[in-house]
């Protein structure tokens, strides 16, 4: 009799299938849709992945530049070219067990952007050698494109193709399939079928934006204007700052002070309208990261305001100087998506805003920066 034996040294590759037809996307590429500011879909999902990775696609052309790019900063990237045309992703499937020497493939569509790291450990950790699909669910839905395989099942694939029966659904039926219910952990999966899931998608993710600046140039001032503004418009902010001191963020003598100088990890205080928590962490090395974690604590709020940040690439960032403190930006301009200043003299290929003119600043951050 077989057993269900749990699989410690797995043989797994991860393949990302790409280039559906996206006829709901009026032709346009799913996977080349933005994920957030910078990234699109496809660049999110590798740098979740990140080891070995294949791509399968049916036109490797359009991926070409993101693929060297990623290869070039050390990632390992290849491509898996559909064997047969216009069948739909069993042809991604089938190719990629042709190609690739593994006993599983994880596959991911470029068109979930909420997978991450954890979710791909999660369900690893559920392979057996009985199963021969591993299946996730989310909201009662299958997710059968973002599941893993055993290469066990080649051979089925291959008759279904012969046979014309394209549909995962008719693969689905002739294997033994292990559904793994995600409805008890912190993990969820979102299709972006259309327009209108991708709005929604961009809608849930924190909206953000940067006021750089040197020193006295304005920026807590031009921030606070803008926060006016945004309340007005009975939208929530949040305001992100950092600083290269090591505060306390408590004052000498007080009982919170007093519990986090003795070994307390964390200390909340709370009143009827209000509470501070205080907690350590653990600095990543990588700046960037530190910072999108901490944007990503502020998803109850409709705008995250950054203040500083100059020196992070991957944010968009409007850089206010006034003529009293410097003549120019302290960014390159490639690094800018607008300049506030009192030179009204001041030219550049960038939307230059006067520091008074709040109205114009703000509907062109509406416009070009965040979805409210």
């Amino acid at each position: 009799m077989k057993t269900l034996n749990s699989l410690s040294n797995i043989n797994i590759a991860t393949v990302i299938l790409c280039g559906g037809k996206s006829s709901r996307f009026n032709g346009e590429d799913k996977a080349l849709l933005k994920y957030d500011y910078n990234k699109t879909f496809l660049e999110h999902i590798i740098e979740e992945v990140k080891g070995k990775i294949f791509v399968s696609i049916s036109n490797k052309n359009k991926y070409l530049s993101i693929i060297n790019n990623y290869n070039n900063i050390g990632f390992n990237i290849d491509f898996v070219e559909d064997i047969y045309k216009d069948i739909g992703p069993l042809s991604g499937i089938f190719s990629s067990f042709e190609k690739l020497d593994s006993d599983y493939i994880q596959f991911l569509t470029c068109d979930t952007p909420t997978i991450n790291k954890n979710f791909l450990e999660y369900t690893n950790s559920f392979i057996d050698d009985y199963h021969d699909a591993f299946i996730p669910v989310y909201d009662d839905k299958p997710y059968f494109l973002c599941s893993i395989y055993s290469k066990k099942i080649f051979n089925i694939i291959k008759e279904n193709i012969e046979n014309k029966k394209y549909r995962i659904k008719d693969l689905i039926e002739r294997i033994k399939v292990k559904y793994i219910n995600l409805k008890y952990t912190i993990f969820s999966l979102i299709n972006i079928n259309n327009y209108d899931d991708y709005y929604y998608f961009q809608k849930t993710m924190p909206q953000y934006f940067a006021i750089c600046g040197k020193k006295n140039s304005g920026k807590t001032t031009l921030i606070c204007n803008l926060i006016k503004e945004f309340a007005n418009m009975e939208k929530k902010v949040a305001v992100i700052k950092h600083t290269s001191h090591d505060h306390s963020f408590d004052t000498n003598g007080k009982d919170t002070y007093n519990f986090k100088i003795n070994g307390a990890s964390a200390t909340l205080i709370y009143s009827p309208l209000k509470y501070m928590l205080v907690k350590d962490y653990k600095k990543n090395e990588n700046e960037e990261e530190n910072l999108i974690n901490f944007i990503n604590e502020m998803k109850e709020y409709d705008i995250v305001i950054l203040e500083g940040f100059k020196h992070i690439d991957n944010i968009p960032k409007i850089e206010i100087f006034r003529s009293d403190v410097s003549d120019a930006p302290l960014c390159e301009e490639n690094e800018l998506q607008a300049i506030v200043t009192d030179n009204l003299d001041y030219k550049s290929d960038l939307p230059v805003f006067s520091v008074n003119n709040v109205s114009a600043i703000i509907d062109f951050i509406v416009s070009n920066l965040i979805i409210i």
